[in-house]
């Protein structure tokens, strides 16, 4: 019997394997984040243009909603044209990362509420608005973000009422908000407005705000706000797009889409065995 043949195989040229580059959704940047072995919702910031985890996460989903999944990253959608023509958005930001890209649009505004200037007023380019009361007019939005505002407000469930009112049927409202995890089933409300003055349930908690100053934290928000949005009329849901890679993320994003009105489906034709024989009326020559 033959000894059975060795297979000999070529040994493989070394290689520098370079493993797969970030790739932030703003602004087109690849490399390493800084801060990447961090999964604070502040971290891993762009080398480009220095957005965080919690707002590329948040502008994945406006591409989704906005561009409807044809765009990779913003600096892509606002070089279409007709989206920037016929897109209204509406952000409640004074700064943040998606400015530099929405004000190329035909129709978007930013707002911040001041103590000191009339609402629906213009402070330094930027809309004095309170989010509870707002001043535009009905069906005015096809996109409204806000990047964590809302559990700075005493009365959110009545600015999730208003941005309903403004946005269009079928846009969405996309909002970050920092949340624990695992992720409480109940919102828990750390301070209440009780006869004019503000009574603590939990320690006072502080954000800082747009301008700078504190901003006290209201509300500690839970699964159960799906609950309120369904009931003021939203299609709503939480997405944890880093949630796989980083179980301990401390952040969630709320999708919340206004439904479009329900259209009369058009009545299918009905073809007889007549009609479908019926002559089209051109006359077709015989061939020989």
């Amino acid at each position: 019997m033959k000894p059975l043949a060795t297979t000999v195989r070529p040994e493989r040229p070394e290689t520098n394997v370079v493993a797969p580059s970030d790739f932030c959704c703003l602004c087109g940047w690849k490399g390493t984040w800084k801060g990447a072995e961090e999964a604070r919702r502040d971290s891993q910031v762009c080398g480009g243009c220095s957005a965080s985890l919690r707002y590329r996460n948040q502008a994945a989903a406006i591409l989704a909603q906005l561009g409807r999944g044809r765009y990779a990253t913003l600096r892509d959608l606002v070089k279409s044209e007709h989206v920037r023509a016929n897109s209204r958005v509406y952000e409640v930001a004074l700064h943040g990362p998606f400015i530099k890209y929405f004000s190329k649009f035909a129709h978007y505004t930013r707002s911040y509420l001041w103590p000191n200037v009339r609402l629906g007023d213009t402070h330094k380019g930027v809309a004095c608005q309170d989010i509870t009361q707002l001043t535009f007019e009905s069906d005015s939005f096809d996109l409204v973000i806000s990047s964590d505002v809302l559990e700075h407000v005493e009365d959110y469930p009545a600015a999730m009422r208003e941005i309903f009112r403004v946005l269009r049927p079928g846009g969405a409202h996309v909002l970050s908000v920092p949340i624990v995890w695992p992720m409480p089933e109940k919102t828990i409300r750390r301070v209440e407005l009780v006869d004019g003055e503000l009574v603590h349930r939990l320690e006072p908690r502080f954000h800082k705000a747009g301008d700078g100053t504190p901003s006290l934290v209201y509300t500690d928000f839970g699964f159960d706000i799906l609950d309120l949005l369904q009931e003021i009329g939203y299609d709503a849901w939480y997405e944890r797009p880093s949630l796989m890679r980083w179980p301990g993320y401390f952040d969630a994003l709320l999708v919340c889409r206004k439904p479009r009105a329900a259209a009369q489906p058009r009545p299918a034709q009905k073809i007889t065995a007549k009609a479908a024989n019926k002559p089209s009326g051109k006359k077709s020559k015989a061939k020989n």
